[in-house]
């Protein structure tokens, strides 16, 4: 082992900080509203700065119960994912009020001479993810045990140089969280100006004020239609095969329902690369206006139809075509520039629960009934597309913009990622 700088020590994690998990909750004590409980998945999707999907709720009175005897998280207490996807760290924020699943999450709090920040971005590090590799367990579902995560060793420099250390990464993540931030009002516009329009029925007429339409009534100059009026296609992925050979010759970034969210931040890491057939690939490569909809996965708290759209900003962001799993469609507009107006179309039916009308199956794993809803799903739409095309002007902006952070998101992530493990092993030193 090669010599600690000056000042710093070995010790574990054990050592400096109380390593437990919460007490058990069941399902009788589920609610439908009150203190969210979170699971890995919650806590994932808050890690990456994302509006959390689904929750869990128990009620207040339960966990004041909890809260007495056994405590519950506070500000800088952290919690790492211990099963399934692992060593994700998530740092409480103050003013964060929840408990969270036995098992799911491990909790690190009660420090010992450890700054909060520095013991988050260690489990980031690839030193980190190094000694979280050693101690996994599971052949089938792997995870992380309390006993392993307490005797991993840890270098630590002094509290004052960690704290340094976490301030310089910490700027890297402030600047993160602040695009993100930007990217959701962003996106909450898209989605006011498309309700409002679209939904309310509240648009500006040729002189620019606002035509509001009777509660109830379809606006003059509109129509009951269907979706599949603004649609081309709707083209099937494919998995393909994880290997180059003469039959599957062709690359590509093979997006599943589970990178859809990601992709609003960034191309999506875990998206597999995988190998087509050329005539395939041919086929359903995605280009600029396409929308990619979730059609099969949905679970009894999660619908169907997560989506996304394409555009020039997204593909540039690869030297690969971009396809999509069987499990995925990709939606091609009769237009480029209806691609907005459709994934917003979506985006409203997902967020409003309106597609779990729109499924298939009545146990296990949903489907979602995507020409059904093409073809029978009454939408109000204008005569003309001279509403949708505006629309399209209007909130293509926000669009580009949207994706322009994302990749500012990924290029500073990446600058972060790489100075990490030089701070925590004393290659560069900030005393």
């Amino acid at each position: 082992m090669s010599e600690l700088p000056k000042g710093w020590v070995e010790t574990t994690l054990g050592e400096v900080a109380t390593i437990s998990s919460s007490k058990r909750i069941f399902h009788s004590d589920y609610v439908n509203s009150g203190i969210p409980f979170y699971r890995s998945k919650e806590v994932i999707e808050k890690q990456k700065g994302n509006n959390i999907s689904t929750e869990l709720f128990i009620t207040k009175e339960k966990f004041n119960e909890i809260k007495s005897k056994f405590g519950a998280p506070e500000k800088d207490d952290l919690l790492l994912t211990s099963v399934g996807t692992l060593g994700v760290p998530y740092l409480v924020k103050i003013n964060e009020i929840f408990y969270f699943k036995d098992g799911n999450l491990t909790w690190f709090r009660k420090y010992n001479g450890l700054a909060p920040n520095y013991i988050y971005h260690f489990f980031l590090s690839s030193i980190g993810k190094e000694r979280l590799n050693e101690i996994t367990i599971g052949s089938t579902q792997s995870a992380l045990t309390i006993s392993g995560l307490k005797n991993i060793n840890i270098n630590l420099p002094p509290l004052d140089e960690q704290k340094s250390i976490a301030d310089i990464l910490s700027s890297f993540d402030d600047k993160i969280e602040l695009l993100r931030e930007q990217n959701k009002t962003l996106e909450t516009l898209s989605q006011t100006l498309f309700k409002e329009w679209f939904v309310k029925f509240n648009f500006p007429n040729a002189t620019g004020e606002m035509i509001n339409s009777e509660l109830g009534q379809i606006p003059k100059g509109w129509r009951v239609g269907r979706i599949k009026k603004f649609v081309k296609d709707s083209i099937g992925g494919d998995y393909g095969k994880d290997e180059l050979s003469k039959e599957f010759s062709e690359k590509t970034l093979c997006i599943r329902g589970t990178d859809l969210p990601d992709m609003k931040t960034g191309l999506p890491e875990r998206a597999p690369i995988r190998y087509l057939k050329k005539q395939k690939i041919d086929n359903c490569r995605v280009v600029s206006g396409d929308v990619i909809i979730e059609i099969s996965g949905g679970t009894e708290n999660q619908s169907t139809g997560r989506t996304i759209y394409i555009n020039e900003e997204i593909l540039s962001n690869t030297d690969l075509p971009i396809t999509s799993v069987n499990f995925c469609r990709i939606l091609r507009p009769v237009k480029k520039e209806y691609g907005y107006f459709i994934y917003s179309l979506f985006q409203y039916l997902y967020n409003n629960r309106t597609l779990f009308n729109w499924e298939n199956g009545t146990t296990g794993i949903k489907n979602l009934a995507l020409k059904a809803l093409l073809n029978d799903f009454d939408l109000i739409v204008p005569e003309s597309d001279k509403e949708i095309l505006e629309f399209n002007d209007l909130v293509g902006v926000n669009f580009k913009k949207i994706q322009k952070n994302a990749a500012q998101i990924q290029t500073l992530e990446k600058t972060r990622d790489a100075l990490l493990p030089k701070l925590m092993n004393g290659n560069i030193r900030v005393v």
